[in-house]
């Protein structure tokens, strides 16, 4: 058997601190505006000739007047901006669009693709998405990695994995070094060539070409993994006897890669499908569980599979809608035994997604005629083992209180910094998400409100609005009981604001957690308590807050004053939330114009002033958390600067290859030369 292809990785890119300055600063050229116009003198001028990036227009000069302490802040002077003067066009982002490592596996018994996929491994995070979808491709596949423009920056966390399954390369793989490796998954290395990028970045190296040639009994060694051979026939599997889909989750396992567990030959994974004899102590109902997808079914697979380990959860419990006719999904919910709808596509972007919704919610009410409350989730969520546990204990809460229309397993304040007791549970002014439940009562004041397909909207912000919500409250835990796995999704992308406002998560790992005393989540307890948190509270040090160093101790009560107005009126507590690195995107899952959350073992409460009923408790003579506009950009150009912080490296910084024991030196290489593993 023998497979060929080429592979090239050349693409424009540019100056990393020039990025920084200028790609902000072009967006300003029309308007004649500047970037940041100093409140007092305590600035740099820095002039920029730039060319217009899309080769049309003279070339333009900009003026920038920026604060010193910003440039200070993000590692700038005035003399590095200056060296850089533009004399370059560039385009957006240009190794970013479909970039990255494409992934190829190759089932051989039937010479089928069976996954196929790019990852953009120069992002903040994609590597997690990258590394898990490399280790649930079932032994015996063949494998082939390749570079598209550039995969390198981000790729670190995994280059040892990489060399642990037979690469030569990946420890070595820089910026826009093109590479390809070919292999057996749990087997050999079949070819890994690298054209190393010895010039600086702006180039990028001459196209692979590598032809591989399969040897015999390949595939002999490759079907014992971690002690369980797998079989050429699946449904010969020990493990599949006693299953009556067996012969649809060979077809499946054949067809599809990514699913390991589902294709496990002596432990396959399957759902629960009659109810235990023996209910644990937290369950009080069946509570109907329902799924929408978009196709991502690897996500949606690794969701079910958390779903399972839930105890007390079977599958006539849930109810799988389909956005359109997705064979692997049906396929996916025949060989599981789940319920599954096709929902007809209506509207574009987040309006099909909020319309999928809708119908899923509608199709729950009737299957499920005899359910009081639903969970809903979409399918790129990663729950807690304690997650359905979680939710029958605060379903009591919905029952007893008029004043709370949800229960969510995630809250936007919750960090490893700032969520330590997974007992805890707090009362917010906001929408739910990432796995969340509500009533029948609810649903059936909601859904015949909800907005048509020609409307284009989120259907959270739709949910939490004041139409929809009407004053009352969601509850969320201090610790999450869910977060969202996936690296890319409608409104994500593998990014750094991704990887610091997602993915860089806690979430409990506890089986079996007995939540607080229910009772003080009503609102009148709830807001007493807040009273007296508040009474009692140390005030913060402005001084010392502004420069980073909160000192808090543990068992204490703090509380800062944050200048807000209304509800659109966030920047100030956007500041705030920069400084103890919590979300600030919004001003999120506040109860009250009051957000609280637990910092180093001690409880913080951030109070929005005058907005809040909690700004009584302000002392006088206190001051208050304060930022000009003008700190807006403060926060985008942090979030510029993170997102490309990550050192590029070519050869030309490195012009030696580790070769066993030796150091080679790539001088005697051009640049079209492979070098060969």
């Amino acid at each position: 058997m023998a497979w060929s292809s080429d592979f090239s990785s050349c693409l424009w890119t540019f100056p990393l601190k020039l990025l920084l300055v200028v790609c902000v600063a072009w967006r300003h050229l029309a308007s004649g505006n500047i970037l940041f116009q100093p409140s007092n003198n305590d600035h740099a001028t820095i002039r920029l000739k730039m060319d217009d990036p899309n080769g049309v227009g003279p070339p333009q000069t900009i003026v920038l007047q920026v604060e010193t302490r910003i440039m200070e802040k993000l590692g700038l002077s005035k003399g590095e901006i200056a060296r850089y003067e533009a004399h370059t066009r560039y385009p957006k982002d240009p190794w970013l669009e479909d970039a990255g490592l494409l992934l190829v596996a190759i089932n051989p018994m039937t010479t089928s693709v069976t996954l196929h996929q790019i990852f953009p491994t120069s992002d903040f995070g994609a590597y997690r998405d990258f590394r898990w979808t490399l280790e649930s491709i079932l032994p015996g596949r063949i494998v082939v990695l390749a570079s598209v423009h550039d995969g390198s920056l981000q790729l670190d966390p995994v280059r040892k994995y990489l060399e642990s399954l037979g690469s030569h390369w990946s420890t070595q793989y820089l910026f826009r070094d093109s590479w390809a490796w070919v292999f057996v998954k749990g087997g050999q290395t079949l070819g890994d060539v690298i054209i190393p990028n010895s010039q600086s970045m702006q180039f990028c190296s001459s196209p692979v070409k590598l032809s591989v040639e399969m040897p015999k009994n390949w595939y002999e060694e490759a079907r014992v993994k971690n002690g369980e051979e797998v079989p050429n026939d699946w449904a010969k599997c020990p493990g599949w006897v006693q299953l009556a889909e067996a012969h649809k989750r060979a077809v499946f396992c054949s067809t599809y890669d990514g699913f390991s567990s589902l294709c496990s030959c002596e432990r396959p994974f399957t759902l629960l499908a009659e109810p235990r004899q023996n209910k644990t102590e937290q369950w009080r109902e069946d509570i109907p569980i329902v799924v929408i997808t978009g196709g991502r079914t690897r996500y949606l697979y690794r969701l079910l599979e958390n779903i399972g380990q839930q105890d007390d959860v079977r599958k006539d419990l849930i109810l799988l809608v389909s956005d359109g006719a997705l064979k692997d999904v049906s396929l996916l919910a025949e060989v599981l035994g789940i319920q599954v709808m096709i929902h007809r596509p209506e509207g574009k972007g987040p309006a099909r997604v909020s319309r999928n919704l809708r119908f899923a919610l509608f199709s729950a009410l009737k299957r499920f005629p005899e359910a009081d409350k639903f969970i809903i989730m979409e399918d790129d969520l990663v729950l807690s083992p304690d997650f359905y546990s979680y939710m029958q204990q605060t379903g009591w809460l919905l029952e007893h209180d008029p004043t709370l229309y949800c229960v969510s397993g995630f809250n936007h304040l919750s960090y490893p910094h700032t969520s330590f007791d997974s007992t805890r549970l707090y009362r917010v002014d906001s929408y739910p998400s990432y796995g969340w439940m509500t009533s029948r009562a609810v649903l059936r004041d909601l859904l015949p409100k909800w907005l048509p397909s020609n409307v284009t909207h989120d259907w959270d912000h739709f949910v939490s609005s004041d139409i929809i919500r009407r004053n009352r409250e969601c509850v969320v835990p201090d610790v999450n009981r869910s977060y969202h796995g996936g690296a890319t999704g409608l409104h994500l992308s593998a990014s750094y604001a991704t990887e610091k406002d997602f993915l860089n998560r806690t979430y409990n790992t506890e089986n079996d957690v007995s939540l607080m005393n229910l009772t003080r989540i009503l609102q009148s307890e709830y807001e007493t308590e807040m009273d007296d948190l508040l009474a009692h509270a140390h005030s913060f040090d402005l001084d010392e807050f502004l420069e980073g160093r909160v000192h808090t101790e543990p068992g204490e009560v703090y509380a800062l004053f944050v200048h807000q107005k209304d509800t659109s009126d966030n920047l100030s507590f956007r500041a705030a939330g920069d400084i103890l690195n919590i979300w600030n995107r919004d001003a999120r899952d506040a109860h009250q114009f009051t957000w609280r959350f637990t910092y180093n073992n001690a409880t913080v409460l951030f109070v929005g002033v005058p907005a809040s009923k909690y700004s009584k408790h302000m002392k006088p003579g206190t001051d208050v958390f304060y930022v000009e506009e003008d700190y807006i950009h403060i926060l985008n150009m942090e979030d510029l600067h993170s997102r490309f912080k990550v050192p590029i490296r070519t050869h030309l910084q490195s012009p030696y290859f580790r070769m066993g024991y030796q150091n080679v030196s790539l001088a005697k290489y051009s640049r079209n030369d492979t070098i060969p593993t």
